[in-house]
């Protein structure tokens, strides 16, 4: 979608694996790593390779260096950078070279680093510090790609339960959906807000979040540029159950993330503007009848907010005495 027709992607990988180790794999040309490789739109995976023979692979445009998450946020641990740039680019003397930042855990404080990382906003901060002070002065590198800004801006949405699968990975799909979309916008220059590829188990909801997390870290790539519960709403992207409720049709008991975050914030009462916050289903008197009862919580705030009914035959919560404003123009949403 974004004009590539042939895009050849080559992972050398180890678990866990910081720079020092790469610089002694390479120094020893030791067959430590997987090669998993994508070339055709199907990937493949080789074990016990040599990052030699991963870079002789192909003919690389772009070779990007990372290292380990817990180390990532110590600049001691970047002592060894220049010596695994001199080892790539002694076998890829064409090929630019990029620096990824990976990202923050959720669970940082397990980390095994010192000090320790107090929250995984904490050690996003350090790991951006680090790079400031240690890649981006290096002139080897043409580009930083900030993925861990892109995944911190969405983890201070609604998506921050469901962006990881557990405290040090990101989610499938969602999560790893979120950095493909940086990395592709951050590589190519190209905008991806109009991309039509989603993956299935992503909403659209989700997507929303997502690609508004990726164009805040795309223009403000060192700062994380947190979401507000206004501005989430907005966009149109947390609403409270379905968009339509046909007679006699349940509300499902297991709500989606989003949703639940709406209606802890409704629960909390809600500051400033967050208060004009859309609650609508359309359908028959028995539909609504039955939407009442699910939102006790929403109605017994008189003081907050008023049952407004449309023209159109929906229902929607708005601030008490402002009755003509809502942040849902379009009815069903």
């Amino acid at each position: 979608e974004l004009g590539y027709d042939d895009v050849r992607i080559g992972v050398l990988y180890i678990g866990g694996c910081d720079v020092a180790t790469h610089v002694q794999c390479a120094k020893n040309d030791s067959p430590a790593y997987e090669y998993r490789s994508n070339v055709d739109g199907t990937w493949k995976n080789l074990t016990n390779v040599t990052m030699r023979e991963g870079i002789a692979s192909e003919d690389w445009d772009y070779i990007v260096l990372q290292h380990s998450a817990p180390k990532a946020g110590v600049p001691a641990e970047y002592a060894k950078v220049p010596e695994l740039i001199d080892h790539v680019k002694s076998l890829a003397p064409g090929a630019e070279l990029l620096w990824h930042t990976g990202f923050a855990w959720r669970d940082a404080s397990n980390a095994s680093v010192e000090p320790p990382y107090e929250s995984s906003e904490d050690m996003y901060n350090r790991m951006i510090a680090a790079v400031k002070s240690e890649i981006v002065p290096n002139q080897s590198f043409t580009k930083v790609l900030y993925t861990a800004t892109a995944v911190q801006n969405a983890a201070t949405s609604a998506l921050k339960r469901v962006l990881y699968r557990d405290g040090a990975h990101l989610s499938i799909p969602l999560g790893r959906y979120l950095a493909s979309l940086y990395v592709a916008q951050a590589l190519t220059g190209k905008s991806v807000a109009d991309i039509a590829y989603t993956p299935e188990g992503v909403s659209e909801d989700e997507k929303a979040i997502a690609l508004e997390a990726v164009k805040r870290a795309i223009e403000h790539p060192q700062e994380l540029m947190p979401f507000t519960g206004d501005e989430v709403f907005h966009r149109n992207v947390l609403p409270v159950g379905r968009s339509r409720l046909r007679e006699g049709q349940r509300q499902s008991r297991h709500p989606r993330p989003h949703q639940r975050e709406l209606v802890r914030r409704l629960r909390s009462g809600l500051q400033g503007t967050e208060r004009r916050v859309g609650a609508c289903v359309s359908g028959s008197e028995q539909a609504e009848s039955q939407r009442r009862k699910q939102l006790p919580l929403l109605l017994q705030r008189p003081e907050l907010r008023q049952l407004h009914r449309q023209q159109s035959g929906s229902f929607q919560l708005v601030d008490k005495g402002k009755p003509e404003q809502s942040l849902y123009p379009r009815p069903g949403l």
